[in-house]
C-alpha cells in the first residue's frame, strides 16, 4: 500500500526523482536524501531491517546525485 508507510514512499519518491536527474527541485530531492541516509540507526537500534531499502536508495539516490551535480538547474516548485 504506496503511502500508508512513509518509508516505502519515501523510497518510491526518491528512485523516481532520481531517475528525472537533473532535473529536480532540490530542496524536496535534499529532504528525501537526509530522511533515507540517517535511517541507519533505526536499522540498527530498532532492528528494523526492512527499512534497509530505505538506506541503499538512499545510497543510490547520493551517488546519483554527485554524478549529475555539474548538470543540475534550479528548478521551483
Amino acid at each position: 500500500m504506496i503511502g500508508t508507510y512513509p518509508c516505502p514512499s519515501t523510497s518510491l519518491a526518491l528512485v523516481m526523482m532520481t531517475i528525472s536527474l537533473p532535473k529536480v527541485n532540490k530542496i524536496l530531492y535534499g529532504l528525501l536524501l537526509f530522511w533515507s541516509l540517517f535511517s541507519l540507526p533505526e536499522i540498527l537500534m530498532f532492528s528494523v531491517y526492512e527499512d534497509s531499502i530505505l538506506l541503499i536508495s538512499g545510497i543510490y539516490g547520493f551517488i546519483m546525485l554527485i554524478k549529475n551535480w555539474r548538470n543540475m538547474k534550479v528548478v521551483s516548485v
